[in-house]
């Protein structure tokens, strides 16, 4: 096999592409006790769905994996631990609205892993449920940038 320069340089781009994804970003924390209380006999199923500890990740920022733990809910408001990965790891605490549809929905100034607000928050974040009551689907929407962005949840299997 005769290496060309040609094939050097796409073995050096599949490495440069490759290596995103072999570089563990740290996993989002979660405290040492979580705990997740369950709904009300008067809390409506679809609503009811939502509690629980989710996963997954926004779609433009890859590596960056996310919990959504609804630690309390009833038929207005959520309680929500919100733990993301990446280069500075964090977790903050939510109350979200319950709306129509059903949606949980909350209003965040800034990320408080992004001390210089290039997420240009204020951000609006809705999560609503997929039919099946399976996957989470989340929205962060950052108003400045007028900017939206996507991630399916399932369920955490960890913890």
């Amino acid at each position: 096999m005769i290496i060309t320069k040609g094939k050097i340089f796409l073995i050096v781009m599949l490495f440069l592409i490759m290596l995103p994804s072999c570089v563990t970003a740290p996993p989002p924390p979660l405290p040492e006790r979580l705990e997740i209380i369950p709904p009300a006999p008067d809390v409506t199923p679809e609503i009811a769905a939502f509690s629980g500890v989710w996963e997954g990740q926004w779609g433009a920022m890859k590596g960056i994996d996310t919990i959504v733990a609804i630690e309390k809910i009833d038929n207005r408001k959520a309680e929500i631990l919100f733990s993301f990965g990446g280069e500075t790891p964090g977790q903050v605490y939510f109350i979200a609205s319950v709306l129509p549809g059903p949606v949980l929905e909350w209003e965040i100034e800034k990320f408080p892993n992004d001390p210089e607000n290039e997420t240009g928050c204020p951000c609006k974040l809705t999560f609503k449920m997929n039919k099946e009551l399976d996957i989470l689907v989340g929205f962060i929407e950052s108003i400045s940038y007028k900017l939206k962005i996507r991630a399916d949840m399932t369920r955490h299997k960890g913890k």
